[in-house]
């Protein structure tokens, strides 16, 4: 009799492993969220009704904040016909459909020329007005100027995990014992091919130590480097520098589950029934931007990122006795808490500029206040729960 913790995901799984050994964790991760069983090919998993929330499925103020980001960007570029936004990770549109509601409300002109490809690989079809679907392997297609957006993405992306034995890196990989329950077990040999790069120096010291190791991440950066001939990219997530991420402070923590609104439970239960995640080394993100070309511009987090943009002012503006409850304006303040969202990373690049610096991206204030109104609330968004009291 099947055990229902195992979870609706867990036979492609162990068919798998059953038809070809055990399986790395970047294989075993994929099948979990993306297979025609996974979680995210099967759930809603965010908003009120799934395991967790995004900053856009919270309140359209977010998109607000997005299309006037968006916005100044396509100022410093030169007011640029097309002006394309690649969103990866659109999800179910709701972030593409506040941008552009947002940008059609306002009085800049960069709607005329804005060009919005929405890019998923769960809802590749998707479609939202004023933007267009584009299938993923189709992205490296593209030569553009304009920008690249991603929230909470990388986070989602399979990775490999790694663990210290003595002095040696090993792989951990996932297997069947002989209950057909899955474990995991380290590969027999290290992993040499690992030990000489040096996203990695050091690390062999740390004995004991457990994290992820993103093989992915470099053929990512390669592929919005090709889309994008020059412009911004803007990715959104959490995670923390090199220095903190290789400690043992974070050993066996980087690797995240969430399932019905718990955390941090065995990512071996519940397979395709829960999201699993892993903490973004930004560090190591930076230099494989780099080594295609994207330059970092700025690092930051959410909260100091939206204040840049007049997050207050922009609320003050589109607050008052009839627009919106008390309840409303405390759940549009998850967006800049430190301990929340507002904490998340916010990293800024640009590929072809010369002489931009991260101050030309803040428009003035009252650039912000008179042109930039709250898109609606819709079902997708949070606020959609809440009385107008």
């Amino acid at each position: 009799m099947k055990n229902p913790a195992q979870g609706k995901a867990y036979e492609v799984v162990a068919d798998r492993i059953r038809n070809k050994g055990p399986i790395n964790f970047d294989l075993f991760m994929d099948m979990a969220l993306y297979s025609e069983r996974g979680y995210y090919t099967n759930e809603a998993p965010f908003g009120m009704k799934g395991d967790y929330y995004t900053s856009p499925t919270v309140h359209p103020m977010f998109g607000a904040m997005i299309a006037l980001q968006l916005c100044q960007m396509w100022e410093c570029l030169g007011r640029p016909d097309p002006f394309t936004v690649l969103e990866i990770g659109s999800g179910n549109g709701v972030l593409a459909r506040d941008v552009v509601t947002s940008l059609k409300a306002s009085n800049s002109q960069c709607i005329d020329c804005l060009e919005y490809f929405t890019v998923d690989r769960i809802y590749p079809t998707i479609r939202v007005e004023g933007t267009v679907p584009l299938m993923p392997e189709h992205l490296s297609n593209l030569q553009t100027t304009g920008v690249v957006f991603s929230n909470e993405l990388l986070d989602a992306m399979p990775t490999r995990v790694i663990e210290i034995r003595s002095g040696r890196i090993h792989e951990v990989m996932i297997s069947l014992d002989s209950d057909g329950n899955l474990v995991e077990v380290l590969s027999e040999n290290p992993m040499e091919e690992l030990e000489s790069l040096n996203i990695i120096a050091n690390l062999p010291s740390l004995e004991g130590y457990r994290g992820p190791l993103s093989t992915r991440l470099n053929d990512w950066c390669r592929s919005v480097s090709s889309a994008l001939q020059t412009g911004f990219v803007v990715t959104v997530d959490y995670g923390m520098e090199r220095e903190e991420y290789y400690s043992m402070d974070r050993s066996h923590r980087l690797i995240q589950t969430y399932y019905r609104h718990i955390d941090n439970l065995s990512y071996l239960q519940h397979v395709g029934d829960q999201d699993i995640t892993a903490h973004v080394n930004f560090s190591y993100f930076r230099e494989l931007a780099l080594l295609n070309n994207l330059k970092s511009l700025h690092s930051t987090n959410q909260r100091d990122w939206l204040y840049d943009l007049h997050f207050e002012e922009v609320l003050n503006v589109n607050t008052d006795g009839e627009f919106t409850s008390r309840r409303e304006v405390a759940l549009v303040n998850r967006l800049v808490e430190q301990e929340g969202l507002g904490g998340f990373r916010v990293e800024i690049l640009q590929k072809g500029l010369r002489g931009i610096c991260y101050e030309d991206l803040i428009p003035t204030v009252k650039f912000a206040r008179d042109n930039f109104r709250i898109p609606p609330i819709s079902v997708q968004h949070m606020a959609a729960g809440l009385s107008r009291k």
